[in-house]
């Protein structure tokens, strides 16, 4: 049994969101039940404040934050929500995820020591009848098991043949980081370079859990922690979406070798990688010449290759990107009242061009 440390006075769960009404008045009924030992409040960004679909959903449930961010893309809106909230600890979801019983307090008990400065939880399918569900869950999956496990600095440096693999700890739809991560200049904000909205498409939450490791501290993926994930139903969108994490996989590298000069970034994009899909490519050959039939999972590889093409010329775009847009200003300790919450109907984080 995990304690929760005394030092933990408040949560805040933060859910962006960009124009699907739907999932997220499904997500908001779900997590707005969440109870915990400590006080949560709970922060929806709006990161298309143009179209005006999201205010009219956020209230009807009242309590829940407003925040606009007109800067597209994932990383600006969860920085935005960090800026607004108040709580020890940020629990993150995306709009199409709903939350099981007693998720936020297994989340928030797991930070059992000061040196675990984030904690993942298990993802399973909300659905999987469809063709498009069932080739993610059975080829890609969000899930990393029923068994929790610890990553340290230990872990971290113990791979020097390929980079360090941060996708096995979990993502950022179902995470849970210390406030005091953002404010560390060795850690700071979401990645603005990287996420779903950039050029690149994914990867901010990867990002970060390599910078909470590099600086020292300790993940935790809590498999106890579940959440339910709205899977792509069709399969245009699900390979529109794969594209978009083989670009992730190389921006990922790109901005480990760069800006953070480890080079076994260098050695993922050499050589794991080429191997890899020479491997996929060899079986996928073998089974249409036994079985003269081209596996399912084959335009899965492909479209992955396919983006790891791409993804040095998208890196470079992000890249270029936030140096037009600017970065979110960076965040600064703030002490709040303990079980200080506000309602608060609506807010905004203005850009820092820098």
């Amino acid at each position: 049994m995990i304690n929760k440390p005394d030092a933990l006075k408040m949560a805040s769960v933060i859910i962006p969101t960009y124009d699907r009404p739907q999932d997220l008045a499904l997500c908001l009924q779900v997590v707005i039940r969440q109870q915990a030992r400590i006080p949560l409040e709970f922060i929806v960004v709006d990161n298309h404040p143009e179209s005006d679909v999201t205010p009219s959903v956020v209230a009807q449930f009242p309590g829940v934050k407003l925040v606009t961010q007109p800067l597209k893309g994932l990383s600006y809106a969860r920085n935005a929500g960090v800026h607004a909230s108040q709580g020890d600890v940020l629990l993150f979801i995306d709009d199409d995820i709903l939350v099981t019983e007693h998720w936020a307090e297994t989340m928030l008990a797991t930070f059992s020591r000061d040196d675990i400065m984030a904690v993942t939880g298990r993802v399973l399918p909300y659905s999987t009848q469809t063709q498009a569900e069932h080739l993610f869950e059975t080829y890609i999956s969000f899930d990393r098991g029923p068994e929790s496990q610890e990553y340290g600095t230990q872990w971290f440096k113990s791979f020097w043949k390929r980079s360090v693999p941060t996708h096995y700890i979990g993502g950022g739809g179902n995470s849970a980081i210390r406030r005091s991560a953002f404010s560390n200049p060795r850690i700071g904000l979401f990645n603005e370079r990287l996420g779903a909205g950039t050029p690149i498409g994914s990867a901010e939450d990867q990002y970060c859990f390599y910078k909470i490791l590099k600086a020292g501290y300790s993940i935790v993926y809590q498999a106890s922690a579940e959440v339910l994930h709205k899977h792509r139903t069709n399969e245009e969108a699900l390979y529109k979406q794969l594209l978009a994490y083989g670009k992730a996989v190389v921006g990922y590298e790109l901005e480990c070798l760069v800006d953070e000069h480890d080079w076994r970034a260098l050695l993922e994009l050499a050589v794991v990688l080429p191997v890899w899909h020479l491997r996929n490519f060899f079986q996928i050959l073998v089974c249409f010449a036994i079985r003269r039939e081209v596996p399912e999972h084959a335009r899965l590889d492909m479209t992955s290759l396919h983006g790891n093409l791409l993804g040095f010329n998208a890196w470079y775009r992000s890249r270029k990107r936030l140096k037009r847009m600017g970065a979110s200003p960076a965040l600064r300790p703030i002490n709040f009242p303990a079980g200080a919450l506000t309602n608060v109907a609506s807010d905004s984080i203005a850009s820092h061009r820098a």
